[in-house]
């Protein structure tokens, strides 16, 4: 196989690895790079629909990935799958060298992410402070939005910070209720340090509530109390027909809605201090993820350092807070993420 580098005129090569309800997406983030990767090869279940797309995107297909990882010399590998990619597989990728874009968080339990995140800094060779978050990419985030992009400077005019909210929604195909969650606590915890408590609740077609965060569906509420007396207020769903996302923070001095594609920053009077260009065009997942990854590959080109991934804050901060809400949601009470993040 001939080398592909993300740098100078060769594409960086690209391994799919995808599930049958999940490929149509992925499918299309490809088509929508600009630039593209080359695709070497495309991965999944054998016996599904896998192989007809391998074949109709003209690649080899092989049910094995630690097998795709070896022989093929790529420079990222998108994992299109409902489930957290296997931690063996993930240090395959990273022991070659490959950066992994997953569709969905890495762990469902803090001992899983303390132990992943330790293995692949032990197998990268001087790792920087940012190496993890460089070498594990999640997509699409909220914070790599062009909407949030363009609202940084209108954060600093907010003042105290009194009510947070996010919202998500969308088909559980694009992306699953734990990834939502996990989008909403990545972004709520860029502003706010961990909460007191969390009081969530979980409805849908579930008849019994799962005990790990990669089975839960349908529609997630949360509200936390912080101990300034400022709240946060979370609503998530993968069972609605319309892909959405916002971010809503009311300060003292301001408030401040931020979408996708744009944000709005007004007085408390209602006078319009700031705002980006929101079409009120709705921006599906694939464009989502390919805008994401687009900066990526510049950055990545360019020899930028952190490749644009947000760092801040903390992988187990954002997972202690998501199996809070499903454990609140489970007992009928608020819980404390800090508890769960003792209980490890």
């Amino acid at each position: 196989m001939s080398s592909m580098s993300a740098t100078g005129t060769s594409k960086p090569g690209l391994i799919l690895w995808t599930e049958p309800h999940r490929a149509a997406i992925a499918k299309r983030v490809i088509e929508m790079l600009d630039p593209a990767p080359q695709l070497l090869a495309v991965g999944g279940p054998r016996g599904s629909s896998v192989p007809e797309l391998a074949k109709a995107l003209d690649v080899p297909f092989d049910d094995d990935l630690r097998k795709l990882l070896v022989d093929y010399n790529a420079a990222y590998l998108l994992a299109a799958t409902s489930q957290p990619i296997p931690a063996e597989d993930v240090l395959t990728a990273v022991a070659q060298d490959v950066t992994v874009l997953s569709l969905e968080p890495f762990a469902g339990q803090l001992d899983e992410w303390v132990s992943l995140e330790s293995q692949v800094l032990g197998v990268i060779e001087n790792p920087a402070p940012n190496a993890v978050g460089t070498r594990l990419v999640r997509m699409p985030i909220f914070t790599q939005s062009p909407g949030f992009l363009a609202a940084t400077d209108p954060f600093e005019l907010l003042g105290d910070q009194r009510v947070i909210g996010f919202e998500s929604s969308g088909v559980h195909e694009s992306a699953s209720l734990f990834a939502r969650l996990y989008d909403a606590w990545a972004t709520v915890l860029r502003f706010i340090d961990v909460p007191e408590t969390i009081d969530a609740s979980l409805v849908g077609p579930l008849a019994e509530l799962p005990e790990q965060l990669p089975f839960i569906t349908g529609i997630m509420s949360a509200h936390a109390r912080l101990s300034d007396q400022a709240s946060v207020i979370i609503q998530v769903s993968d069972r609605s027909g319309c892909n959405h996302r916002m971010l809503h923070v009311i300060g003292a001095e301001a408030e401040l809605r931020v979408t996708n594609t744009g944000y709005d920053l007004r007085h408390p009077a209602g006078d319009v201090i700031d705002h980006a260009d929101d079409s009120g065009e709705v921006i599906e997942d694939a464009g989502l993820i390919a805008h994401q990854w687009e900066r990526l590959l510049q950055q990545d080109a360019d020899g930028a350092a952190g490749g644009g991934v947000v760092m801040s804050p903390s992988q187990a901060d954002i997972l202690a807070c998501c199996l809070t809400c499903l454990l609140s949601a489970r007992t009928g009470q608020p819980e404390s993420p800090r508890r769960v993040i003792e209980m490890g």
